[in-house]
């Protein structure tokens, strides 16, 4: 007869099954994006797929894309003319209101009324100045504040889910391992690494609304790089790699045509320059629903961009 384990043996039991079901979370590369990259690291470049190691990279690499969306949108509503036709209006209220004005009649000419208008008025043209600068921060905290709830949202949304609209699957369970399930998911997002930092990246997913039997349809839902190599041709590379992913994910033989789509503020000239240069044509443009004063009183627009791109088989080689 079988003897009962004895407790310490049950306890070593419960531990060894403990250490066994307990995952290992991979080392994160860090895309360390507030700091400069190591002049010490080899000054190699490559892409690669999206490993467990890139898993915090590549979140924090697309949160930082839509940073870079928020700054330059907030660039687009402060020189929007909206804000310098109401400044403009509220200085000349004040004016109109406190200032006195010359007789026309003696004076000899409009630019001799205009010397009058001012050296009668010097402390009230002062202080427009002063009203000037106040109505200026109100205007820009205004929309700064709008602008910044937009984006806001759009980012806590990729952080609750830990990156599942983008890449299609949750980088907190990636950082244990790669299930089968997501054997074929990361080969949709490309990283490129610089001195060991993952510094830009791109994620596309199929769009299943569009696509049918004799056509494969893309969208690029993620696309970006760290600021300082925004325009050094590296989106455009990044894009070229998406086509070519695009390519390799076709599993019907009827699906020869296909294409890539993307979505891009009007405001976002960066990513529309790169998307131009890799043939990339806007299809429509329409209204920005996500702010209506930023899409109604700003006139900013969603535009939807894309590129269609047939498939040709490898002629057969003659002998």
């Amino acid at each position: 007869m079988a003897k009962k384990p004895t407790q310490k043996q049950k306890a070593a039991q419960t531990a060894q099954t403990a250490s066994n079901n307990k995952k290992t979370i991979a080392k994160q590369i860090d895309a360390a994006l507030d700091e400069p990259l190591n002049a010490d690291a080899p000054p190699t470049i490559y892409g690669t797929t999206l490993k467990p190691e890139l898993a915090t990279a590549a979140l924090n690499l697309s949160v930082d894309f839509l940073k870079q969306q928020q700054a330059a949108a907030n660039k687009y509503a402060a020189w929007h003319p909206f804000n310098f036709m109401w400044i403009t209006l509220v200085v000349a209220i004040y004016l109109g209101f406190n200032t006195t004005y010359p007789d026309f009649k003696e004076a000899s000419s409009v630019t001799s009324w205009i010397f009058q208008y001012i050296s009668m008025n010097m402390t009230e043209i002062g202080s427009s100045f002063l009203i000037f600068g106040i109505s200026c921060s109100i205007f820009f905290t205004l929309f700064g504040r709008i602008i910044n709830s937009l984006f806001s949202n759009k980012i806590n949304v990729i952080l609750k889910t830990h990156g599942q609209d983008i890449f299609s699957l949750d980088l907190s369970t990636l950082m244990t391992g790669v299930s089968p399930n997501e054997s074929n998911l990361i080969g949709n997002t490309h990283v490129i690494v610089y001195r060991d930092t993952p510094i830009s990246l791109i994620s596309i997913k199929e769009n299943k609304d569009l696509t049918t039997e004799t056509k494969l349809v893309m969208d690029i839902t993620s696309l970006g790089s760290r600021k300082v190599y925004a325009k050094s041709g590296i989106l455009e590379d990044l894009i070229k790699w998406a086509m070519l992913r695009t390519k390799d994910l076709r599993a019907n033989p009827k699906q020869n045509s296909m294409m890539l789509l993307m979505d891009a503020y009007s405001f976002d000239h960066v990513t529309k320059e790169a998307l131009r240069k890799c043939q990339f044509k806007m299809i429509e443009s329409y209204k920005l629903d996500e702010s209506r004063i930023i899409g109604g009183i700003l006139g900013a627009r969603k535009e939807l961009w894309g590129l269609s791109f047939d498939f040709r088989p490898k002629a057969p080689s003659k002998n």
